[in-house]
């Protein structure tokens, strides 16, 4: 079984971590969240083409997440169970 990894935010840090993490010799799923579905989409594209680039072949599946909306967000989080969180970015951070 293929172990899955969500990523929230593919803002400027985001879309780093994604573009590296994508060319690692282990497989995994990366489901990859963000308040604008077509962002995380474009971000998986490119992460995807740069990975192949290198001979690898991750799966991503990009999903709308809006951590503002806490009852879609607990449906999401059931989906996900089995998942490893590895990154929180919220553009809020950007603030303090």
């Amino acid at each position: 079984m293929i172990e899955k990894i969500l990523l929230i935010g593919v803002g400027d840090v985001g879309k780093h971590i994604l573009e590296f993490a994508a060319r690692e010799d282990r497989q995994f799923e990366w489901v990859v969240g963000d308040i604008d579905e077509k962002r995380a989409q474009w971000t998986c594209n490119n992460a995807e083409i740069g990975a192949a680039h290198h001979g690898k072949h991750p799966k991503f599946r990009p999903i709308k997440i809006d951590l503002f909306d806490i009852e879609k967000t607990n449906k999401i989080w059931g989906i996900f169970v089995n998942c490893t969180i590895t990154s929180i970015l919220f553009s809020i951070i950007q603030w303090w």
